[in-house]
């Protein structure tokens, strides 16, 4: 389907645009590291629809990280027994929903977020950020209870906001596919032609 914001890397990976006039791209998923859907004014229905949209997006395979590896960059990998502080490769696609406004209460906000399980912010500007399911890459607490399912309200949630997705981008690392096992792959299924 379509996605607002895709948060791609720009460095590493292959994005594909599709023209001037319309300003699309296409990303393969292992070169996005999640996305933001924006409503306008979001009300229950436009809500469900955004999260159906993230569980969408999260349905997409990507490459997984080989146990006891490290990825520097997408293609480069450190595999083996290191003990010079570097954790394994995680890569969990980072899912926010941004609207203008709305008039969804905040406790449903907080329970189709739960029950979606896929959601990790949802911000109005002004009025509150939701922080949705919890992150394996690290552990944030208020107090001693887990940061998830949790809102904040504040005319600083655009600052919550940023923070958190900055935090979430840090600790995320893509991972590139095995293109050329995969052109192997192609090749090796197809018939030749004489």
């Amino acid at each position: 389907g379509q996605v607002d914001i895709i948060v791609y890397d720009n460095l590493f990976s292959t994005v594909f645009t599709t023209g001037e006039s319309d300003k699309k791209i296409l990303a393969p998923v292992e070169s996005t590291y999640g996305i933001i859907s924006v409503k306008s004014k979001m009300g229950t229905k436009e809500l469900d629809n955004a999260i159906k949209g993230i569980k969408d997006y999260n349905a997409l395979q990507r490459p997984r990280a080989e146990p006891g590896s490290v990825y520097i960059m997408p293609d480069l990998m450190l595999k083996g027994g290191f003990n010079i502080g570097l954790s394994s490769t995680n890569q969990q696609n980072i899912n926010c929903i941004f609207a203008f406004d709305t008039t969804v209460a905040s406790e449903t906000i907080k329970n189709k977020i739960r029950e979606a399980e896929c959601i990790d912010l949802l911000v109005v500007p002004g009025k509150f950020c939701a922080v949705g399911r919890g992150r394996s890459e690290f552990g944030l607490n208020n107090g001693d209870q887990p940061m998830t399912s949790y809102i904040s309200s504040s005319d600083q949630a655009i600052a919550t906001f940023i923070l958190f997705l900055q935090l979430y981008l840090s600790r995320n690392r893509l991972i590139a596919r095995d293109l050329q096992g995969q052109l192997v792959w192609l090749i090796t299924q197809s018939k030749s032609i004489e």
